[in-house]
């Protein structure tokens, strides 16, 4: 996990909202294009009102039930 550096969290969500696929295989790659491995993140949570989140050491890292990412910074 300490190769997953705020930056490439930033790059990876980029990466993510901008891409027309939300599959499972995607997610992977776009996070080695970010510049880290998927299992960084580690398990995710499954959200209530659907999506999943991961909680990173830069915040909370929350993928929308519409794909879309975003990082809800840690107080």
């Amino acid at each position: 996990m300490a190769n997953l550096t705020k930056s490439k969290l930033e790059r990876f969500i980029k990466i993510r909202n901008k891409g027309g696929f939300s599959s499972n295989l995607q997610f992977s790659i776009d996070a080695t294009e970010a510049g880290f491995d998927v299992g960084d993140l580690g398990d995710p949570t499954k959200l209530e009102e659907g999506g999943y989140a991961w909680n990173t050491a830069h915040g909370k890292l929350i993928e929308q039930p519409n794909g879309q990412m975003q990082l809800a910074e840690a107080v």
